[in-house]
């Protein structure tokens, strides 16, 4: 059976996606790893620009058939990899990204919820945002 995909989905790399547009599909992804940690209880363990399509503007995580529950012995160094290779992807395209450790902390913490998840990343985004301007990465509260 054809799905049709490729005539819809394309590789990010492939895609003629803005320059405007590619932060918001950073915080997207990153939202997407951390709702995988926290509600699927998994980690990708292979995600790069290759295991990711986008379509109609949002990004779609595939090829999760090798993904490890978190009770796996190597799930955090996995989750360290995968957010390794998001960040790689986006500063190359000129995304100021949060550093590898404050987005494991963001993906690990349980007190981040669904009532401050948007707070919390605008913040992740702002000491990114503030760090590639030169400055420290502080930002006051």
């Amino acid at each position: 059976m054809h799905w049709g995909l490729t005539q819809h989905f394309v590789r990010p790399q492939d895609a003629d996606i803005p320059a405007s547009r590619m932060r918001a599909l950073y915080t997207q992804l990153v939202r997407d790893v951390r709702t995988m940690f926290q509600r699927c209880r998994l980690v990708h363990a292979d995600l790069s620009e290759y295991n990711i399509l986008y379509h109609e503007g949002r990004l779609a995580i595939i090829d999760v058939s090798q993904s490890v529950d978190l009770d796996h012995p190597r799930c955090f160094d996995f989750l360290r990899e995968d957010l390794l290779h998001v960040n790689d992807f986006f500063s190359k395209k000129g995304v100021a990204t949060a550093t590898e450790r404050e987005l494991f902390e963001f993906v690990t913490d349980p007190t981040v919820s669904d009532a401050n998840v948007d707070a919390c990343l605008d913040r992740l985004i702002a000491v990114a945002d503030a760090r590639a301007a030169g400055g420290d990465g502080y930002v006051a509260l």
